[in-house]
C-alpha cells in the first residue's frame, strides 16, 4: 500500500463549490475501484471565515500569487504505478495538479466515517505545506518536525486528528519544492476564527497565550519563517471512501 497526494489547482472562472462537486460526483468514481482510500479537501465557502491561508511575517511578499492549492487529493493505493491512471483522470477536472509519493505518520488518528456521495466532515482541515529550511540537514528537520514538535501541536491545539506526510519523492513533472505536508481536523468550526477555540482555551487568555507561545517556538525549529513562509489553508474534508 502507498500513499499519494496530489495538490488542486481549479480553473478561475468555477467556484469553489463546482471544483468540489465535480471532484466528488465525476472524478472520484473513475477511481473508486483501484483507489482504496479516497479524501479530497476544497476551499469552499464552508471555510470562507478561516483567515488561514499563510504563515510567517510578510508571507504574501515571499511567497508570490494565490496560496498554492485549491483543493488536494489523498489516495491509497495498491501501488504507485496506478498514478498513471489516477493522473489521467484528473487533468480532466483541474487547471493543474502536482503529484508527491509519501509516507504517513498518524500520531492523532482520524475516526471520520467514510460517505459515498460524500458529506462533508463537521469541523474542518488546516492543511501546511512545509519546506525544509536551507539552514538544516534533512536528518535534524526531520527530527525537530516528528521528534520534538509532534507532542506540542497535539497538547497546545483542539484537534481531533494529525498527520505527518513526509514527501518520499514526487510524482510529476515540475513539482513544488515541498518536504512535507500536515493534515489536521479540527472538530468545532469555532477555531476557523477564535484563537480560543483554536489553540484548546476557550475562556482563558492566559493559556492561549502560553499554547501560542509555544507552538510557536516549536514551530520555528523545522520552518524557516523569515526566508520562507508555508501555505497554512483552511479546507473542508470529504471522504469519499475508506
Amino acid at each position: 500500500m502507498e500513499k499519494l497526494i496530489y495538490i488542486l489547482s481549479k480553473d478561475n472562472d468555477i467556484s469553489g463549490e463546482i471544483f468540489r462537486d465535480n471532484l466528488i460526483y465525476y472524478f472520484s468514481p473513475t477511481i473508486i475501484d483501484i483507489a482504496e482510500s479516497i479524501q479530497i479537501n476544497v476551499v469552499d465557502d464552508a471555510v470562507a471565515l478561516t483567515s488561514m491561508k499563510r504563515a510567517g511575517p510578510e508571507a504574501a511578499d515571499k511567497l508570490p500569487g494565490p496560496p498554492i492549492a485549491d483543493g488536494v487529493l489523498f489516495l491509497w493505493l495498491k501501488s504507485a504505478s496506478l498514478a498513471k491512471d489516477v493522473e489521467s483522470s484528473l487533468k480532466n477536472f483541474t487547471r493543474s495538479f502536482h503529484g508527491y509519493l509519501v509516507t504517513e505518520s498518524e500520531p492523532l488518528p482520524n475516526g471520520t466515517p467514510a460517505t459515498y456521495p460524500a458529506r462533508r466532515t463537521a469541523g474542518f482541515d488546516q492543511v501546511a505545506f512545509l519546506r525544509k529550511p536551507k539552514s538544516q540537514n534533512y536528518s535534524d528537520w526531520i527530527h525537530n518536525w516528528q521528534g520534538l514538535h509532534t507532542q506540542v501541536a497535539i497538547d497546545t491545539q483542539s484537534t481531533c486528528r494529525y498527520i505527518q506526510n513526509v514527501i518520499v519523492r514526487p510524482l510529476t513533472p515540475e513539482a513544488l519544492g515541498i518536504h512535507g505536508i500536515v493534515e489536521e481536523g479540527y472538530p468545532d468550526e469555532a477555531a476557523m476564527y477564535d484563537p480560543m477555540v483554536f489553540y484548546d482555551a476557550i475562556g482563558d487568555e492566559e493559556r492561549m497565550l502560553k499554547h501560542i507561545q509555544l507552538m510557536m517556538e516549536s514551530c520555528s525549529r523545522f520552518i524557516d519563517f523569515d526566508a520562507e513562509p508555508c501555505d497554512m489553508i483552511g479546507m473542508s474534508q470529504y471522504v469519499v471512501k475508506r
